[in-house]
């Protein structure tokens, strides 16, 4: 894996401009949408560097992209649909077959960025960790933050990842990967964790700072009171809506400690809605909303969000416990086919 991410470090450095006309849809000043054609420079987390036929450079804000139209390869088309399709294996030696015939740098960040996404979906903690590393070290945005393979639940990481972790939160010069290792080593090392996370929250901004501050929640999810709980709902209303799943999944699960078990389903319902490509967080939030349902007595209502990890997100571990939930719904006289 070391040597994957050497290469794909000096592909992104070395990477050229695109050489064909790209459209891009942004929305103005006066919030009005405007398509705006010419080569695009370079995209990263700050910026769209377009130059325009004229040869007049332009810099957008990335806020302001709205999309993006270009010519791509048959490889990362292709590595797209089997992501779609659920093949994200498949699509992983795609997208690695289009960064080899891929010049220009902003399509190989892109491309980079499914990679991440398809490592996370498979359960690959430091495949995808070290990937989403490259991106952070420049200029990463929204899209890039959405790929981050933290974690949100209680799950302790294995020896391996452990390991992992304790390097990456010991990259000093890396604020974003102190923030991935801390919050895999919560559960095995919680001193250590939290005080990083403290000073991320304090010395950091934008999105390592909230979800550094997001991250400390979960230390506190048995003993959080209801204005704890309502000051995090409001900090979570405060990031960006993409970044918002996992913080949510914790706030969860602390108003379902308090007994708030309707306040506590819409908010663990909002993780897949909002990421649903996070399939591990995905099916732990509906795992977690249907117990929560369960205790209200809407026995249906949970079963059917245990069938929908059951045919979404099988692969995952929250899988074996949503079939035994929904099985055992399945025998309630009252309920003989949820």
């Amino acid at each position: 894996m070391n040597q994957l991410v050497s290469t794909i470090t000096m592909m992104l450095l070395l990477a050229a401009p695109s050489l064909a006309d790209d459209t891009v849809v942004v929305q103005t000043a006066g919030g009005e949408r405007a398509r705006w054609t010419g080569q695009i420079l370079d995209f990263n987390g700050q910026e769209l560097r377009l130059r325009h036929a004229d040869g007049r450079e332009q810099a957008i804000p990335a806020d302001r992209v709205l999309d993006v139209e270009s010519q791509y390869t048959n490889k990362q088309t292709e590595a797209r649909r089997a992501w779609s399709e659920g093949r994200p294996d498949a699509a992983i030696a795609l997208y690695q077959k289009a960064l080899d015939a891929e010049q220009r740098r902003w399509v190989r960040r892109a491309i980079v960025r499914e990679m991440v996404r398809c490592h996370r979906a498979l359960g690959r903690t430091e495949q995808a960790g070290d990937l989403f590393l490259l991106l952070a070290r420049d200029r990463p945005g929204v899209a890039d933050w959405t790929v981050m393979p933290l974690a949100w639940s209680v799950a302790a990481p294995s020896a391996s990842l452990d390991r992992t972790a304790r390097a990456w939160m010991a990259r000093e010069d890396l604020p974003a990967a102190v923030l991935l290792g801390a919050s895999h080593l919560l559960s095995t090392d919680r001193a250590a964790a939290t005080a990083r996370l403290k000073r991320l929250a304090v010395d950091a901004d934008g999105p390592l700072a909230q979800w550094a501050a997001a991250q400390l929640w979960r230390t506190e999810i048995v003993t959080a009171d209801p204005p704890r709980t309502a000051a995090w709902r409001r900090a979570i209303q405060q990031m960006p809506e993409p970044l918002q799943a996992g913080p949510y999944y914790v706030l969860g699960r602390a108003l379902a400690r308090q007994g708030q078990l309707d306040e506590a389903a819409l908010a663990l319902l909002r993780a897949p809605i909002l990421d649903p490509d996070n399939r591990s967080l995905a099916a732990a939030a509906l795992v977690e909303a249907g117990s929560a349902l369960e205790k209200l007595g809407r026995s249906r209502q949970a079963a059917r969000l245990y069938r929908e990890v059951l045919e979404s997100h099988a692969s995952t571990p929250q899988a074996a416990e949503a079939r035994a939930r929904w099985e055992a719904l399945a025998k309630e006289p009252s309920n003989p086919t949820p």
